[in-house]
């Protein structure tokens, strides 16, 4: 008899996040790619763009498990060290990497019509990176989860039996005026 997974997992956690040191070669890796014609910059754009998706997905699942079940101190702890260690180093390596891709020689040979809006928005993002805003940036994130928390927690008595509170929530929606009127 087979049994079931309690958690699954729904994301490829592909990238040990917690190896700072690999994660942090990989990013500095790209920044000091020599960039050698445009065709070499279109790979590099690939590279970067798997690696940071990786990145992304690996966080976002930890962000789903902690919504998912916003109880469990590990999970809790997994997405507060995503905002206040990887989002962080992520930031820092953005701005190099905008850098670079700015001020590359062959990025003005990429076509406007398919590169067009990710060269204005690294220029933009490049011009108002503030690293003042970074320890803002992880904070407001902190606050968040804390606040997901909270809301994770908060229960309604609902027939006699206990709900999340997004459960009553949800039922503001029925078509049936009376339970809305209950909830």
């Amino acid at each position: 008899m087979s049994r079931l997974r309690t958690s699954p997992k729904y994301y490829l956690d592909d990238i040990d996040l917690k190896d700072i040191k690999a994660l942090e070669m990989r990013l500095q890796t790209l920044v000091q790619c020599e960039l050698k014609s445009s065709a070499n910059l279109e790979v590099w754009l690939d590279q970067e763009r798997m690696l940071m998706d990786g990145i992304q997905e690996a966080m976002t699942g930890h962000k789903i498990d902690f919504y998912r079940d916003t109880g469990n101190t590990h999970k809790r702890d997994m997405h507060l060290y995503d905002h206040s260690v990887i989002q962080p180093i992520l930031l820092k390596y953005q701005r190099e990497l905008d850098k670079k891709f700015c001020s590359c020689p062959f990025t003005g040979e990429l076509h406007d019509s398919r590169y067009g809006a990710m060269k204005r928005g690294r220029l933009a993002r490049l011009q108002q990176f503030c690293e003042a805003n970074i320890p803002l940036t992880v904070r407001e994130k902190q606050l968040g989860a804390k606040y997901s928390e909270i809301r994770g927690a908060m229960t309604v008595d609902w027939e006699g039996k206990t709900k999340p509170y997004s459960f009553v929530q949800a039922l503001l929606e029925h078509p049936d005026p009376t339970i809305r009127e209950r909830a």
